[in-house]
């Protein structure tokens, strides 16, 4: 069995933010079981339009006619240089999405590939990406694996508890 070719992968534009925004909505609803509130919707189309500049985050999208199938994301950003990343710039892939009736065809590894390619171009050394379990299996095909180092994390609500005096 032939798999059908995955339609065209292009640049974002911000035309494509509300499309971007449902997207991102489904994913969410279908990891988290519930819908999403209002707050968090207009959170989403506030990060879209606030942090858009046409390249840093780059947002990569699967289209076919005017729908969006899918989309992807990565911010860049320098870091120390290291052996392994002599540029010491490093790339953090999110906002990877592609509606449920279209998942399976091949539309987040086309995606992801674009992006994976968008980044050797730009000269990232480094790519890091949280993984759901839904994209688990598709990001180690890929190639990335678990890091060898402790990956530790400290949210908001944490650090309000820290008591930060001398």
């Amino acid at each position: 069995m032939t798999k059908n070719p995955v339609p065209g992968i292009r640049f974002a534009t911000k035309d494509d933010i509300p499309s971007m925004v449902n997207l991102r909505r489904e994913l969410l609803e279908y990891e988290r079981k519930v819908p999403l509130d209002d707050e968090d919707i207009i959170a989403i189309e506030q990060f879209y339009k606030e942090t858009w500049d046409g390249s840093n985050p780059a947002y990569f999208v699967c289209a076919s006619g005017k729908k969006l199938l899918g989309h992807v994301a990565c911010t860049m950003f320098p870091a120390m240089p290291s052996a392994k990343n002599p540029s010491g710039l490093c790339a953090y892939v999110f906002d990877v999405s592609v509606t449920a009736t279209e998942r399976g065809k091949g539309i987040g590894r086309a995606l992801m590939k674009k992006l994976l390619q968008y980044c050797k171009e730009q000269g990232v050394g480094y790519i890091a990406l949280d993984a759901t379990y839904l994209g688990e299996p598709l990001y180690r095909s890929l190639g990335f694996t678990e890091p060898k180092n402790i990956f530790l994390d400290l949210w908001k609500e944490q650090l309000d508890l820290i008591d930060l005096s001398g």
